[in-house]
């Protein structure tokens, strides 16, 4: 397969809704991990064993 025959046989559309899940998904991850030692403390989620 050629380069130019490998580019226009993706759906353009598809590509950037796809950029779009992943990045918000990334970022919603991210902040939830620097904020768990924070939501931790608000519900009481330790468990000590």
């Amino acid at each position: 397969m050629s380069l130019r025959g490998f580019i226009r046989c993706g759906h353009l559309p598809t590509l950037i809704s796809s950029f779009l899940y992943f990045d918000v998904h990334f970022m919603i991850w991210i902040l939830i991990g620097a904020l768990g030692v924070y939501i931790d403390q608000d519900f009481g989620l330790f468990l000590p064993f």
